[in-house]
């Protein structure tokens, strides 16, 4: 039992590290709406690169999170394709509690930033659909989609069109 008690610590331990590191990212999606807004591009990029970095981090601790799961799966002597649910139900009430809190954390740190992400979309969504409109207004020659003979989006006129990205 002593060896089910440690690979539950260590679950329980890269659960928490992965909800820091997902509230880390969430916080720097904050951040990074804020700097899309006052359309500071510099700082925009600084932010990308240092999500960029922390997605990485994510990545290794999902993996750490898989693996100790399935090292206490094993332990427990459960199949391949049990789920939470299951493991959860061979464990004490203490254990099973806090495994709980903790994967209910996790869940709501991925909503958090889908959210997000969800408003962030939006808004580049709706900007970039406001320039579009703005732009086939201006210059209405350059209006509706040419397709060149391989079937990609081709440019309807012979001169670009240069936007001042300072708007």
């Amino acid at each position: 039992m002593r060896s089910v008690q440690e690979k539950l610590e260590l679950l329980s331990s890269v659960l928490v590290q992965e909800i820091q590191l997902l509230d880390a990212l969430a916080e720097r999606e904050r951040v990074l709406q804020s700097h899309l807004l006052d359309r500071d591009w510099q700082e925009l990029q600084r932010v990308i690169d240092e999500m960029t970095e922390l997605s990485e981090r994510i990545q290794q601790a999902e993996n750490a999170r898989s693996d100790s799961f399935d090292a206490l799966r094993l332990t427990l002597g459960l199949g391949e394709k049990t789920g939470f649910p299951e493991l959860i139900s061979r464990l004490d009430e203490e254990s099973a509690g806090r495994l709980r809190t903790l994967y209910r954390s996790l869940k709501v740190s991925v909503m958090r930033i889908r959210s997000l992400t969800g408003g962030i979309d939006a808004y580049v969504a709706s900007s970039t659909a406001t320039m579009r409109s703005f732009l086939e207004e201006c210059s209405p020659q350059h209006r509706g989609t040419i397709y060149r003979k391989d079937g990609n989006a081709g440019n309807r006129g012979q001169h670009a069109v240069v936007v001042d990205r300072h708007l």
